[in-house]
């Protein structure tokens, strides 16, 4: 499992295929495996001039960058909520359809592997997009 110590950066890559479908609101939460009052959020919201919407598109890359400060709760992080909102205020639910996601918070002094030397065994990265129809 990939670790990542306090007061390191999370970067979050999301690649979508939303041809047929506008996403106005897009909302990704990693929560706690021990306490789901622990969580990591990452979005967009399409309204009140915060975000733009997207309009459909073949493939949409979106990327967000977290530092894990040190309140954050160390232990593992779940892939629990992954939907989006259309232009039409439908709500697509799509986390069942990912490969599941975790990664693991660890204390700013313990000692962890590069990313490029992710341990055997380690979930792949996905090339293909996110498919939302």
């Amino acid at each position: 499992m990939v670790k990542f110590r306090l007061g390191d950066t999370l970067d979050i890559k999301l690649v979508i295929s939303h041809e047929n479908v506008g996403i106005k609101d897009l909302h990704v939460f990693f929560v706690h495996t021990e306490d789901n009052t622990a969580h990591i959020y990452f979005g967009l919201q399409g309204r009140e001039g915060k975000d733009y919407p997207l309009p459909p598109s073949e493939q949409t890359t979106l990327r967000w960058e977290k530092i894990l400060d040190e309140d954050q709760k160390p232990g593992v992080y779940t892939l629990d909520t992954l939907n989006f909102k259309t232009f039409e205020d439908a709500t697509l639910e799509v986390a069942d359809s990912v490969e599941l996601s975790q990664f693991e918070v660890v204390p700013a002094h313990e000692n962890v592997p590069d990313v490029e030397d992710v341990p055997e065994g380690a979930p792949k990265v996905i090339d293909a997009p996110i498919v939302v129809e």
